[in-house]
């Protein structure tokens, strides 16, 4: 299916659908869901809508381009900074350097998080076995200091 959520998944990941705690009946459920680590994939008749949007994004993500986009908005910032210390009141200096300033951190956002559809979506949460061991750690240590032994 050429939405599906477990394509092209490499031998030995699993998609992570679903988190199920069972066997603990007097435990305030609500309070043991918040402890698991990994949040799972939202789905719809076998897909999700947010990984869809998500991978859609990453076919016009580009991170070698927005790195060196970012090194160009570098040097021309050096440029004018070392321009503003020869001339510090020069107006159309100080607001170039300001439009800089915002494009670099706007660039930083994208290399960090991904473009807007990446945003936008959801990237596939994949079974990860610290983060459940981490949760296996948590959902003890709750039961414990709540008097479940």
């Amino acid at each position: 299916m050429g939405c599906s959520l477990t394509k092209n998944l490499k031998e030995g990941q699993y998609a992570l659908y679903e988190n199920e705690i069972k066997g603990i009946d007097q435990a305030d459920k609500e309070e043991l869901y918040g402890l698991i680590e990994q949040e799972p994939n939202t789905r719809f008749l076998g897909s999700s809508l947010g990984v869809t949007i998500y991978r859609f994004g990453e076919k016009f993500y580009d991170s070698l381009s927005l790195v060196s986009k970012l090194g160009l908005v570098d040097a021309e910032l050096s440029e004018i900074r070392l321009a503003l210390d020869t001339i510090p009141n020069d107006r159309k200096l100080r607001k170039r350097a300001d439009k800089l300033i915002s494009k670099g951190e706007g660039l930083k956002k994208k290399l960090e998080f991904g473009n807007a559809l990446m945003r936008t979506g959801n990237p596939l949460v994949l079974l990860d076995s610290i983060q459940t061991e981490t949760t296996v750690d948590n959902l003890q240590g709750y039961l414990v200091n709540h008097g479940f032994f």
